[in-house]
């Protein structure tokens, strides 16, 4: 089993065993696993946002690395640079 995967069984088992409360030991487990996760995406995918020469309010964001189309969109549509859609 991975390292990381065998910090969260290990972490969550101990924090279940000292407290005597299965859920924090999953609150624990599951935020240690949340923090885990978001170290190994940071080493996947590489982001850079750089401003546009004469704009000041607008800016470029690109990734490098596995990133799907449907994953960027997702992503460029949260940035708060991106325009908002119009209600009709």
């Amino acid at each position: 089993m991975p390292i990381p995967e065998t910090m969260v069984m290990v972490t969550t088992v101990a924090v279940t065993v000292v407290t005597g409360n299965l859920a924090i030991g999953i609150a624990v487990g599951v935020v240690l696993a949340m923090i885990l996760f978001a170290r190994r995406v940071a080493h996947v995918i590489r982001a850079e946002r750089t401003a546009e020469p004469g704009r000041h309010s607008r800016s470029a964001t690109t990734s490098m690395g596995r990133c799907s189309s449907a994953a960027a969109t997702i992503w460029s549509s949260a940035s708060p640079t991106a325009p908002t859609p119009s209600a009709s």
